[in-house]
């Protein structure tokens, strides 16, 4: 499922937007490589803040602010989620975010033993 507008950023402090992760999906931390630094202050120290996590039975979604440790400037908000589909079998993983990078990853549920 697409989220109809990607989360606001700051496009001076992130070296390329969206970049491509290849299968790579947060739920926590930052893809550091990708920061250039604090366009507001300069400062190259950052950390995620206000995450929230919603669960259900078979849904995750979390989302977190990376921002400036110097002066509290956004640098992006980061949106992941993790879905089952009981229907399909199969497991979907993404991430949207200007820092991080934009992945949608499928997966086959595992399959579980039954009984002999």
């Amino acid at each position: 499922k697409k989220r109809e507008r990607l989360p606001p950023m700051c496009k001076d402090c992130c070296k390329e937007a969206l970049l491509d992760r290849e299968g790579v999906t947060l739920d926590a931390g930052s893809y550091v490589l990708n920061y250039k630094g604090c366009a507001k202050c300069g400062r190259r120290d950052l950390h995620s803040v206000g995450r929230t996590c919603q669960e259900t039975e078979l849904t995750e979604t979390v989302e977190y602010r990376h921002e400036c440790i110097g002066c509290g400037h956004l640098i992006a908000i980061h949106h992941f989620t993790f879905e089952v589909d009981t229907k399909t079998q199969r497991q979907e993983y993404t991430m949207e975010c200007e820092l991080c990078g934009q992945v949608r990853n499928l997966r086959a549920l595992p399959h579980k033993p039954g009984p002999d």
